[in-house]
């Protein structure tokens, strides 16, 4: 059989107070000012790389209001479990899973701590697990921020649990949802964006980042022989074509 629960975990962490009660009136990183390119891209290549972007995060506040001072502290953790699969997920930070283990073997990158840094749209960030990101290029609105949460048990047996929200920027409703059939030896994920425009039209940019140890015997193998690298200067951002491996 599968199950879905809830239980509290101790985490290391050094978490934000509220949020900053100042407007956010900078570009963002990704604006286009702020964004170069060269000839290693076709025309093809940089066709939407300024569309639809913000000149600022608002309504959304900034979130930078953290230390590094650590304390352990009890948090919520939604659990899907059989007997292949546990996986765990932080609805108090975006539904991150935070853990995936096969047969008892961690799956991911579980970070010990839970450290925010600069790395977000909104500042806050932290590394680990498998984080989902929507809307805009660049660690999303939601990524430190709590999500509803609904625990699923369908017919068949299958255990699941749906994180939702609306995304005020934007203006769409997202949901990611994961299952985990009784037998199953792999977890499903899928994602679903609502959007209510008149029009039909909302540029939308959706990415999964996935956290795993980095050792001398890792390797990251991908059916390319060239990737878009993105090249974070002072300020500013420039886009490249660059050869794998």
């Amino acid at each position: 059989m599968s199950k879905v629960f809830q239980e509290k975990q101790t985490f290391r962490m050094a978490w934000l107070d509220k949020n900053n009660p100042l407007p956010d009136l900078q570009l963002p990183p990704t604006a286009p000012e702020k964004l170069t390119w060269d000839e290693s891209l076709t025309e093809e290549d940089a066709r939407y790389f300024t569309y639809g972007h913000v000149n600022s995060i608002l309504p959304y506040q900034f979130q930078d209001n953290y230390t590094q001072d650590k304390t352990e502290q009890r948090q919520t953790v939604v659990v899907l479990e059989n007997a292949h699969i546990r996986a765990e997920f932080l609805p108090w930070m975006g539904g991150r899973l935070w853990s995936l283990k096969k047969d008892g073997r961690e799956l991911l990158c579980h970070n010990p701590v839970v450290q925010p840094r600069n790395l977000a749209l909104r500042n806050a960030w932290c590394s680990g697990g498998v984080e989902w990101n929507i809307g805009l290029r660049g660690h999303h609105m939601m990524t430190c921020s709590p999500m509803f949460t609904e625990l699923l048990h369908l017919d068949d047996g299958t255990a699941g649990v749906r994180f939702f929200e609306f995304e005020r920027l934007r203006g769409v409703a997202y949901r990611v949802e994961a299952y985990l059939p009784p037998q199953s030896e792999v977890l499903f994920v899928q994602m679903t964006i609502e959007n209510p425009a008149d029009n039909g039209v909302t540029p939308m940019y959706w990415w999964s980042n996935i956290a795993v140890n980095e050792g001398e015997g890792t390797r990251i193998v991908v059916p390319a022989d060239g990737a878009i690298m993105t090249h974070y200067l002072e300020g500013s951002l420039h886009v490249s074509r660059v050869p794998v491996p």
